[in-house]
């Protein structure tokens, strides 16, 4: 496959800055015991992606179709045993995974820019969706997305670890067929706003990369604090 070379390969740097989003701030959710090591440690805890497969959940943290590679939508299926059809179905899915798409993910919800409305020089409260993001009790806004892709850039060249940082793109799965990224993700999830550190990793175990203290380019917030944040266009 294509994408078997574009995903797999070990560049000593691979890095794709958001296509054309231009984000103003992500978000980390989850417990604040994690949340404080990465403010004060920058440590980033990368899970494999099969780990995110086996969640089960209600909160839409989990997502069995994570890593798949590619989907075909199939018509007139047959179900046979012995030789004897005992099943009829119209419509059905062949969900196809690669066995080299191994690796590890770290998840941030994105804020685009163009969804603040910076024209209006008054303070305006920030509305987020944060619908199936809520994994927990508290949240790291990060306010300089830059500057922390930069110091994660740093620490993965230090470590000689291919890696893409980009968003996440989202797909009906009724109706998709073709090839799929890690990239790819189906639409249920598309609240989420998803940008996604990648590391292509065959031994699929826990890998933590630490960047060292972020407090200058984030904050820690309760969600209740975080649903009262407003903003001004300066």
């Amino acid at each position: 496959m294509a994408r078997e070379k574009e995903i797999n390969k070990k560049p000593t740097k691979l890095l794709i800055i958001f296509m054309d989003i231009d984000y103003a701030s992500f978000l980390k959710f989850g417990n604040k015991n994690h949340l404080e090591k990465l403010l004060n440690e920058g440590v980033i805890y990368c899970k494999p992606i099969e780990y995110f497969t086996k969640i089960e959940t209600i909160d839409l943290r989990g997502d069995k179709l994570e890593g798949l590679a590619y989907i075909q939508n199939i018509k007139n299926i047959k179900l046979k045993l012995n030789e004897k059809t005992i099943a009829n179905a119209p419509t059905g899915k062949l969900n196809m995974r690669h066995p080299k798409d191994k690796g590890n993910i770290f998840c941030l919800f994105g804020l685009p820019t163009k969804k603040l409305n910076l024209t209006l020089k008054t303070v305006q409260k920030l509305s987020l969706n944060l619908e199936g993001v809520r994994f927990g009790d508290y949240a790291l806004l990060i306010f300089n997305p830059n500057e922390f892709i930069r110091r994660v850039d740093e620490a993965l060249n230090k470590r000689d670890l291919a890696y893409t940082f980009s968003p996440v793109t989202y797909y009906n799965y009724k109706i998709f067929e073709g090839e799929l990224t890690p990239f790819s993700k189906s639409d249920i999830y598309a609240a989420q706003s998803e940008v996604r550190l990648w590391i292509p990793n065959e031994k699929n175990n826990d890998l933590i990369i630490q960047i060292g203290n972020i407090s200058d380019i984030s904050r820690l917030l309760s969600i209740d604090e975080l649903d009262k944040l407003e903003y001004e266009a300066i």
